[in-house]
C-alpha cells in the first residue's frame, strides 16, 4: 500500500500536464503497489481533464484506487471520470463519499 499526497502538485489540479507530473512522479518506482491511496487532502478543485488523465495514467497499473481527504466536488469529479473509463475508485473511509459513490455506482 502507498499514498500519493495530492497537494504536492497544487491546491487546484486542472491540466493533463499536471496529471503527467503525477506520473512521473510515480514511475522512478520499480514496484507497484497493491492499493494506492490517492489523498486529496488540501486539494480543493480538480478538472475533468485532470482526471481523466490521472487515470489514463494509472490505468496501466493493477491497483485498487482508493480516495482519502477529498471534497464533494473533487470526489464527485473522480467518480464521473472513473465511471466513463470503467475504473472502480471508492473512498478509503467508507462512511466519507458512500452516498455519492452509491449514486455513481448506480447510475451504471
Amino acid at each position: 500500500m502507498a499514498t500519493l499526497e495530492m497537494a504536492r502538485f497544487g491546491n487546484a489540479l486542472a491540466t493533463r500536464e499536471r496529471a503527467r507530473e503525477v506520473n512521473g512522479f510515480l514511475a522512478p518506482s520499480r514496484s507497484t503497489p497493491d492499493i494506492l491511496i490517492l489523498d486529496f487532502t488540501g486539494v480543493s478543485a480538480i478538472s475533468p481533464s485532470f482526471a481523466d488523465e490521472l487515470l489514463n495514467v494509472l490505468a496501466d497499473r493493477t491497483v485498487e484506487l482508493l480516495v482519502a481527504g477529498a471534497e464533494d466536488a473533487v470526489f464527485s469529479v473522480l467518480s464521473t471520470v472513473a465511471r466513463r473509463r470503467q475504473r472502480d475508485i471508492r473512498p478509503l473511509n467508507s462512511d466519507s463519499h458512500s452516498a455519492s459513490y452509491e449514486q455513481t455506482a448506480q447510475a451504471d
